[in-house]
């Protein structure tokens, strides 16, 4: 069965390589949708000490998977990134890509090709990692209709590898490094799953404590937690803002203040309060997919090393996000990219790209320097 879904949708890329599939149907074809496998509890699951790697956490390198539809932007991002990063690119023709790669001036001794045509929303299948005390990495991938696709990715990466039967999407999942997730509750799901038992998946897999769930806006194609809300550091988060209510599909303002309220009372496992900084949210636009929106977000971004990868839309709110990133994270690059195209299919450039951790990935934002930067004491 999933070798025939695999198939269908190496077929739909073929036959749409110049357009952007709905974000959402893609989600429910291959199946991340939020679903626990029962078996999980007898797959194999990390030992030891570890924690599941940050966004802000020094990486080794990103993945991006080639679209034609795309190819502007995902050349501008590898440019960018291979400054200094590695860019681990996938593609089929990969000399013809390397070619414009060269026309463009790209550093391409820090791009590395990995064979294969793979769904361009790698955030969302592919893996998060765990890094363990002495220093190695391992990669867990989800479970859904298309894992075939992510193993025949991963396994070209170093590290070891487990799969986790829990079907929720990577753009779904935000981490903090230390022992706090969150996540957004699809409330409009028919979850047999009680958020206990979800609680327990993230505690065997990610050695995640404390779980907190966040509402999604309404209307917008995935649900994910990526397209409103962001970790910048270990306890700094970004939370998008409409400020007027014709910005915002009826009741999403109110979802945005809510979350907000929820996210004040969070601790994190040192028992200090998460500081909490919001950045505007453009005014939707209508979307050519029945039953959805355009969710235009700036918080749908990339952190790499000591850069920032934001989403802009040519309109009037794009200097001010980018300033509002300049300020809260001195110290980093911050560059806009025009993702006016790729966001009517339901994402940007966070859910086109998956950060890779080497074993000796150490963080950014320690506990205790985090804690002074992001509180001011």
């Amino acid at each position: 069965m999933k070798k025939a879904v695999l198939q269908f949708l190496f077929i739909s890329v073929v036959l749409y390589g110049s357009q952007i599939e709905n974000h959402a149907d893609f989600l429910k074809k291959v199946g991340l949708t939020g679903r626990i496998n029962p078996q999980f509890r007898s797959l194999s699951v990390p030992q030891g000490n570890f924690y599941t790697a940050a966004e802000f956490d020094t990486a080794e390198g990103v993945i991006l998977c080639y679209n034609q539809s795309t190819e502007d932007l995902q050349l501008a991002m590898t440019a960018f990134i291979a400054e200094d990063t590695l860019v681990y690119f996938c593609c089929e023709n990969q000399a013809d890509m390397k070619g414009k790669m060269e026309q463009k001036g790209i550093n391409l001794a820090n791009v590395r090709f990995l064979t294969g045509n793979y769904f361009i929303w790698v955030r969302d299948w592919g893996a998060q990692w765990v890094v363990h005390d002495d220093g190695t990495s391992e990669k867990i991938l989800v479970d859904y209709m298309g894992e075939d696709c992510a193993l025949a990715l991963y396994n070209q990466l170093p590290g070891g590898l487990h799969i986790m039967a829990f079907s929720e999407a990577g753009g779904n999942q935000m981490f903090d490094g230390h022992g706090t997730a969150f996540s957004s509750w699809y409330e409009e799901y028919p979850f047999s799953e009680s958020e206990e038992e979800i609680r327990n998946v993230y505690r065997d897999f990610y050695n995640v404590e404390q779980l907190v769930f966040l509402k999604p806006l309404k209307k917008e194609m995935t649900g994910h937690i990526d397209l409103y809300c962001k970790l910048l550091g270990y306890n700094l988060l970004l939370l998008g803002e409409y400020r007027n209510d014709a910005d915002a599909v009826q009741g999403n303002r109110e979802i945005l203040e809510e979350n907000c309220k929820t996210l004040a009372e969070v601790r994190d496992l040192a028992g200090k309060k998460y500081r909490i900084e919001r950045i505007v949210m453009p005014q939707y636009k209508e979307s050519q997919f029945q039953g959805y929106v355009t969710t235009l977000s700036y918080v749908n971004s990339l952190i790499v090393n000591r850069k920032i990868l934001v989403p802009v839309y040519n309109i009037p709110t794009d200097e001010e996000a980018l300033e509002t990133y300049r300020r809260l994270m001195p110290g980093y690059t911050v560059k806009g990219f025009d993702c006016s195209k790729i966001i009517e299919g339901g994402g940007a450039i966070h859910c086109i790209t998956n950060n890779v951790y080497s074993g000796n990935t150490a963080m950014i934002n320690e506990l205790e320097r985090l804690s002074v930067r992001a509180t001011g004491l």
